[in-house]
């Protein structure tokens, strides 16, 4: 079970002392070594909890930008979301055990609203008109002049993104 930061560095506080009492209290120069060295590692440890290297990871709970998550109901609208987060060069991803409607990005809250909310918006408004004037003409074919009035259930279905805490652990890329 992880403990976390700072239940392991009172932890490693407590092993520290027992390892410094044990090195000054060990009888052969083998016992005094090896509690040195041990006490050598767990200062390193705290070292590096308190001054974590620097990462990359999209999982780095340190990063700055915050993260977002969409729901996007229908495949054409998210494969058109993937498409406007790449062109602004950000990497989308989804967590695991995520539903496929979920995307999520790490990104600034001005680009995701000034950028990349609105060019979604505009090319999953003008995909959706594509497809319905193509569905109408497919149905006036086949149906002989049956159709659907164009709606905007869909509209009312797409939530706006919110920001959610960044991933625990690996993620897997779109």
């Amino acid at each position: 079970m992880r403990r976390s930061p700072s239940a392991e560095r009172s932890w490693l506080h407590r092993k520290l002392e027992q390892l410094e009492n044990l090195a000054t209290q060990a009888t052969t120069d083998g016992e005094r070594t090896a509690a040195t060295r041990a006490r050598e590692r767990v200062r390193q440890h705290l070292e590096d909890l308190e001054d974590p290297p620097p990462s990359s990871a999209p999982w780095d709970h340190e990063q700055t930008e915050p993260h977002w998550q969409f729901h996007v109901p229908d495949e054409w609208s998210r494969r058109v979301l993937i498409a406007v987060l790449r062109a602004n060069d950000l990497q989308p991803y989804r967590r695991g055990r995520q539903r496929r409607e979920t995307v999520c990005v790490q990104a600034s809250s001005s680009v995701i609203r000034s950028k990349v909310w609105p060019d979604f918006c505009d090319q999953a408004l003008a995909l959706y008109g594509a497809l319905t004037t193509v569905a109408d003409r497919f149905m006036e074919a086949v149906f002989q002049g049956a159709s659907v009035a164009p709606s905007a259930w869909y509209w009312t279905r797409l939530k706006r993104p919110r920001r959610v805490p960044p991933p625990r652990g690996p993620t897997r890329w779109l």
